[in-house]
């Protein structure tokens, strides 16, 4: 039963560092993205 539970904490860890992962690169695009949509205003 032990084994099972830190099988299943080492699936969130790695979920949390692909959605962390995803959620900067996230960020990036939409600051990149800012300079064009203010100029188009």
């Amino acid at each position: 039963q032990r084994r099972k539970l830190s099988d299943k904490v080492d699936v969130a860890k790695r979920e949390v560092g692909f959605t962390r992962t995803k959620y900067q690169q996230a960020l990036k695009d939409m600051s990149d993205q800012r300079p064009r949509y203010e100029q188009q205003m």
